[in-house]
């Protein structure tokens, strides 16, 4: 498979069209996975890989990212890509630095050479000398024992030094987040990133396997509160089965997210079944389960949404199923929608800002291109700007307080 890969890679190099020849990553990703089934390289059961790793690699797909829990990786480093990838930041949730879009290295490093990879500072160093090796363990050392005073105040409340209050919301992929949540003192779930399940399951899942999930992740969260996002597929995110691949100029703007949702209303409905039927489990742990919609660019879209689940509930109350209601909302990522924000509050029950999508579509780059994600900057004047004029139409004061400070944070560092 891989000198049928190395062909098409001479094949696709040689043509002058740039949209085929980005055409090549629905190639690469085909057989990658075809070779993952067919010989089981990737299973942990069967891996001969051991030991602490350094993954250096041209690309990371969000579905490769969302294993790298059966590996003891330390680091990851990418020729494409950018910080605010989907692979990066699962990365990042995962506590394992990356540095992405760094062009070439791959030309530089083999298997069982000493890699450091500095994740803050974006800097990869291969086969450093004893004294830079030394250097960089200290630094090492010096993080996790941050980190272990940090984790000593996870029990204190999360107030500024003004006295407001925040909350301490974690977002999360998988059972092992949550849990992972609540030990560093999150009060709840902000985004449940629902479509990691897809990405690591063969089919679609049914409404009982997607419900059991739903379930466990709520038994684990702080709280049992947790706002659970629809399915967020596209851009660099695809599930082949839903016939969702990269065939598209601009897969971003393209057919994703609740666009696809609405394509396949079938699935859809399980999904909403299923978050309803979770509902009720929150409800007798003592949470509550939101509905958070993604990519909504009109407010005709979350009245359909609203429509559906709607239908969602009378099929339960038909059928006898425990079920509860969710209170609905969506994410601010589209510009259009942050712009008429006013008529979106009127259809909704909040609001979460996805920064990651709102800046690069207000920037026009694509934040995976590393040619153009150093114009995706969260301190942007344009970006605070469409916050600010946000924020003029809702009283939710304390959630983009909440999102200043990260940013804040994630610029200082």
């Amino acid at each position: 498979m891989q000198r049928l890969l190395s062909e098409y890679a001479s094949l696709f190099a040689r043509t002058k069209d740039e949209f085929l020849r980005e055409r090549f990553a629905d190639i690469r990703d085909v057989v990658m996975r075809l070779s993952t089934h067919v010989s089981q390289v990737l299973k942990p059961e069967s891996t001969t890989l051991t030991g602490p790793l350094i993954v250096v690699t041209d690309e990371l797909l969000p579905s490769q990212a969302v294993t790298l829990g059966n590996v003891d990786v330390r680091g990851i480093v990418t020729q494409t890509g950018s910080q605010t990838s989907h692979a990066a930041i699962i990365a990042r949730s995962r506590g394992i630095p990356a540095v992405c879009g760094l062009r070439g290295v791959l030309k530089h490093v083999k298997t069982g050479d000493t890699v450091v990879v500095d994740g803050r500072e974006g800097v990869v160093l291969v086969n450093p000398p004893p004294e830079t090796l030394s250097a960089y363990r200290k630094l090492e050392r010096e993080f996790f024992h941050l980190r272990d005073q940090l984790a000593t105040n996870r029990d204190q409340p999360a107030v500024t030094r003004d006295g407001v209050p925040l909350e301490l919301l974690a977002n999360i992929n998988n059972v092992a987040d949550a849990k992972a949540a609540c030990a560093m003192g999150a009060t709840g779930i902000g985004l449940f990133r629902t479509e990691y399940l897809y990405l690591t399951h063969p089919t679609v899942p049914d409404e009982n396997e997607q419900f059991e999930a739903y379930r466990d992740i709520i038994a684990a969260s702080p709280g049992h509160s947790v706002t659970i996002r629809t399915l967020d597929i596209g851009g660099d995110k695809t599930v082949p089965y839903l016939g969702h691949t990269h065939q598209e100029a601009n897969p971003f703007l393209g057919w994703r997210s609740i666009r696809l949702s609405f394509e396949h209303p079938e699935f859809f409905m399980v999904q909403l079944r299923a978050v309803l039927r979770a509902a009720a489990c929150a409800k007798e742990m003592g949470g509550e389960v939101r509905l958070m919609v993604p990519m909504v660019t009109v407010v005709e879209e979350i009245q359909k949404v609203r429509r559906m689940v709607r239908k969602a509930t009378q099929s339960l109350e038909r059928e006898g199923k425990p079920h509860a209601s969710v209170p609905l909302g969506m994410m601010l990522e589209v510009p259009a929608a942050a712009v008429s924000i006013r008529s979106m509050l009127r259809a909704v029950d909040f609001v979460s800002i996805g920064s990651n999508d709102l800046i690069q579509y207000l920037m026009a780059a694509d934040r995976d291109n590393a040619k153009v994600s150093h114009l995706c900057q969260p301190l942007a004047p344009a970006v605070l700007r469409v916050l600010y004029r946000s924020e003029e139409h809702t009283s939710e004061f304390q959630s983009h307080l909440n999102l200043v400070c990260r940013l804040l944070l994630e610029k200082k560092k």
